[in-house]
């Protein structure tokens, strides 16, 4: 079997062993044995590019490109439970919850003329303090409710009895939309999106 010479050893042979050793790989004149070597030495590659053997020659390839030619599946890397399913489309899927409790998203909502609500983000919306009267709790309503979203807005005054006027996104039915609060009182109204007339139907106040 070829070797290196053994420092030490190998007196008057260390020439034969190294040349022994150099002649599995390369030529009398320095080059290279292997095609394939000189071939591969030749290549001029970038960062992070992969050595790959394609219609039988050797050539670098970007991780991308070589990514293509495997054509991997989710199953290749143990991925076969994951799916590719858009976060808008689990979104809008149906789930079944059993025994469990929805936490609902209470805001504090900054006391004022013209309440800022974002149903979107909002489940109760807790008004305290509230220092004069309410001209509109539409002009700054927002949010983007779909058909039997619920709203409860709780609201307690600073002590002294505020008037309340809803605006047009707001609407009775056989329970009337409160008109004022109750000095220090908490008041809790709630409320029903009704995608038949686009508006909050108030259901409870008390």
């Amino acid at each position: 079997m070829s070797r290196l010479p053994t420092p030490g050893s190998d007196t008057g042979t260390w020439g034969d062993v190294l040349n022994d050793f150099l002649s599995v790989s390369l030529n009398t004149n320095g080059t290279l044995k292997s095609s394939d070597l000189s071939t591969i030495a030749g290549l001029t590659p970038t960062n992070d590019d992969l050595l790959q053997r394609k219609s039988g020659a050797w050539t670098n390839r970007t991780p991308v490109q070589v990514k293509t030619d495997l054509g991997l599946t989710k199953s290749d890397v143990s991925l076969g439970n994951v799916d590719n399913t858009s976060n808008a489309t689990e979104r809008a899927a149906t789930a079944t919850l059993s025994n469990k409790r929805i936490a609902r998203r209470v805001v504090t909502i900054t006391q004022s003329a013209t309440p800022a609500i974002n149903t979107d983000n909002t489940d109760v919306a807790s008004i305290t303090g509230l220092a004069q009267a309410v001209t509109s709790f539409t002009a700054s309503l927002s949010g983007t409710p779909v058909d039997g979203d619920m709203l409860i807005i709780r609201i307690t005054d600073n002590g002294t009895a505020r008037a309340l006027a809803w605006g047009a996104s707001f609407e009775a039915s056989t329970v009337a939309l409160p008109t004022t609060t109750v000095a220090s009182a908490m008041l809790m109204v709630g409320l029903i999106w009704n995608t038949a007339t686009s508006k909050w139907r108030c259901v409870a106040a008390a």
